[in-house]
């Protein structure tokens, strides 16, 4: 009944550091034995990375600590001072997430704007009474509302209004063109079709009509604009400068295509209109293009006149040189005709001389 793992080589023993002495061995056969004051040397089998050099161990010291962030905040006397003891819940979150900070005293706060409002005295309250710099009104438009109090005989009649509107007042009554006045020498005069831009002189009377129109807007029954008319454009030479003589006319009127259409949005009444398209005006003539407020384009349609006039003249000039070169090669022909026909009398007598 000996132990299978009963060691009985000597050869792989660990050695004593010296003789054993007191205390060095201890335990028993049957619960083991420690045996104390080994020799290192002869320890065998030591992991490879054991640390046995003390010289470069951590000293717990703050500045033998490397890699430390530069923005690390070291220095406490700069901090935010809390209003109280901090309680629980003023301070949450953790060092990788970031902290929250509650109950801080305000006083404590550096680097506020300088135009930081901190009165609330002087906040608007938003009571229109307390407003200044308010524009002057007329009587009647300064109201909230018209009551028989403003009109004393149930209607509105043209003193009424003219108390309210700044210039000559409005001129017009049912069944004539309504006419308004904006200043002593000009103004605005509004038709039954259309919407007159008025000039004049000092005693122009716009109440009564009498002006002279440089502008008209022509609408239809619905109120949209039709055309626009100008009694005349200033085209004067003299009040010109960096004149250039359109060229390629033709060419580029050539790229243009005139089309009929109905609008999308006539939903009132579907007039056929006719007319261009400003994508391809701007091709050629981007100058010709209006950019509106609405994001869409419109055509400056005055401006293609000079351009549709020297494309008719530049074909004008194309369609006469054709019909010079067409002359020439007219005579040409009756030339050769001539030659022809000369070439057959002789070539007859010939033919003649021969048979005789």
């Amino acid at each position: 009944n000996v132990p299978v793992n009963l060691d009985t080589d000597a050869t792989d023993d660990v050695a004593l550091g010296t003789s054993p002495a007191a205390g060095d061995i201890s335990g028993s056969y049957t619960t083991g034995f420690t045996v104390g004051n080994v020799d290192y040397a002869n320890i065998s089998n030591l992991p490879a990375n054991l640390d046995t050099d003390s010289t470069d161990d951590f000293d717990g010291a703050f500045t033998s600590l490397t890699n430390v962030p530069v923005n690390l905040d070291t220095d406490a006397t700069d901090d935010v001072a809390l209003g109280t003891s901090p309680a629980a819940g003023d301070i949450s979150g953790s060092y990788t997430a970031g902290f929250t900070v509650g109950n801080v005293d305000y006083a404590n706060i550096s680097n506020l704007p300088a135009n930081l409002d901190i009165d609330s005295t002087d906040d608007f309250d938003g009571d229109y009474t307390k407003l200044s710099n308010l524009p002057t009104l007329g009587n009647l438009a300064a109201l909230n509302e018209v009551t028989t109090t403003q009109i004393t005989d149930g209607t509105i009649t043209q003193s009424d209004l003219n108390s309210s509107i700044a210039g000559d007042g409005l001129n017009g009554g049912a069944g004539s063109p309504l006419a308004i006045s904006l200043a002593s020498n000009s103004g605005l005069q509004l038709n039954a079709g259309d919407l007159a831009v008025l000039k004049g002189s000092a005693t122009t009377t716009y109440g009564n009509g009498v002006g002279n129109v440089i502008h008209t807007i022509n609408t239809d029954d619905f109120g949209r604009i039709t055309s626009v008319v100008s009694s005349a454009l200033i085209s004067d030479r003299r009040l010109k400068d960096d004149i250039t003589k359109l060229d390629n006319s033709l060419e580029k009127a050539l790229t243009l295509t005139g089309y009929s259409y109905y609008l999308k949005s006539d939903s009132l009444k579907q007039d056929r209109l006719y007319g261009v398209m400003a994508q391809e005006i701007e091709k050629v003539f981007p100058e010709l293009i209006i950019q509106r407020s609405d994001g869409y384009m419109a055509v400056d349609y005055d401006g293609l006149i000079p351009v549709l006039l020297e494309a008719i003249k530049e074909q004008s000039n194309t369609i006469e040189n054709l019909k010079s070169k067409v002359s020439e090669e007219t005579q040409k022909v009756n030339d050769y005709e001539k030659r022809l026909s000369t070439i057959e009398i002789s070539l007859q007598q010939v033919l003649n001389l021969l048979n005789n």
